[in-house]
């Protein structure tokens, strides 16, 4: 299995607060700035590999949501205000 994956963040302002988004996996988290927010969610999709690597589900689930694929998935902007990043985390050695 890969040793780490690609993915975008979707970062959108809500009021005074910050929302980064990780929609291939359903995953988001909010800070008072955009690197708050990102490290949030960087350190919630962390977790929730771990979670899924103990369970053995880590490979299965990311290949299912197309997120191990070649390449890198293109950063497009959907609508003013929100803007996309790419992360590259290490995904944790399985259980």
């Amino acid at each position: 299995m890969a040793e780490s994956v690609t993915l975008k963040c979707y970062i959108e302002q809500e009021g005074d607060q910050y929302v980064a988004t990780i929609r291939g996996l359903d995953v988001s988290s909010y800070g008072a700035t955009v690197d708050e927010a990102i490290k949030r969610v960087v350190d919630a999709v962390s977790l929730y590999f771990e979670v899924l690597a103990e369970d053995g589900e880590l490979e299965p689930i990311l290949r299912a949501r197309g997120l191990l694929q070649e390449g890198h998935p293109e950063a497009r902007v959907s609508r003013p205000g929100l803007f996309a990043t790419l992360l590259r985390l290490p995904l944790p050695a399985p259980a």
